[in-house]
């Protein structure tokens, strides 16, 4: 560690020492980031979807229950630019063109889309896959002024 740093260090205060300064848009960014993490589509085995699912929504349950919007914003930027940011998540997975829906098995979907046409689950992800990407344009656009903000402010 002392070598990858080559001499230089930073202090980091034991309280925390990080100010966290809010803007008027980390509000609207954090639900932003909520959203986003419900366009989450685990799949795969269903042992495998059911831990996903449930340490997704632990995570967001976590985020928005004890971070403050400042961080939930920071997050919600990270997850949108971050392109690899859920773990087993379908839509991901078909935007970096690691796989197509109609090579994943059925019994690998969750049950909602199981039970459809592979039509109307091509429509379905489709959806999602159009949702995510206006949730993240949304999240980028006001992350460009909440920084304009800081600068101002700082």
């Amino acid at each position: 560690v002392a070598r990858a740093g080559q001499g230089k260090y930073f202090a980091i205060a034991q309280n925390g020492g990080v100010e966290e300064i809010n803007t008027p848009f980390d509000s609207r960014i954090a639900e932003l980031g909520q959203k986003l993490g419900g366009t989450f589509i685990a799949y795969g085995a269903p042992t495998r979807r059911a831990d996903l699912s449930m340490a997704a929504a632990e995570t967001e349950s976590k985020m928005a229950n004890a971070a403050s919007n400042t961080a939930r914003a920071d997050r919600a930027l990270n997850k949108a630019v971050n392109k690899d940011a859920y773990n087993g998540d379908l839509i991901q997975d078909m935007e970096r063109g690691r796989i197509k829906l109609d090579e994943v098995k059925a019994e690998d979907l969750p049950d909602d889309l199981q039970r459809v046409s592979p039509a109307e689950r091509q429509r379905q992800v489709d959806a999602r896959i159009a949702e995510r990407k206006k949730i993240r344009q949304e999240i980028l656009e006001l992350s460009k002024q909440r920084e304009a903000f800081l600068r101002a402010e700082g």
